[in-house]
């Protein structure tokens, strides 16, 4: 057997064995009464981040709007988005 060919079958079997670790790992969490609420918090903010990004955007459509063709508004509605975004990232995730 070359080496080549005996580093593939090594990696292949890490890579089954991690999945397998990994998966026995969820399975055993999936029986925590703790792991509910955690999901339930993840989604919780997942859907408070969705909200926020949401009216972020909008602000970001109403300044646009309102800038018409000035692109030294457009550019400053812009850098407001993206840091309204980053605050969204921060509180919610």
């Amino acid at each position: 057997m070359n080496t080549s060919r005996m580093i593939k079958i090594a990696v292949i079997l890490a890579g089954t064995a991690t999945a397998i670790t990994g998966t026995t790992s969820i399975a055993f969490a999936g029986n925590d009464p703790t792991s509910g609420r955690i999901q339930q918090r993840q989604a919780q903010a997942q859907q408070q981040y969705h909200e926020c990004a949401g009216f972020a955007l909008r602000v970001y459509r109403a300044a646009l709007e309102q800038a018409g063709t000035n692109s030294a508004k457009r550019r400053a509605a812009e850098n407001h988005y993206h840091g309204n975004l980053g605050r969204c990232r921060n509180q919610y995730l």
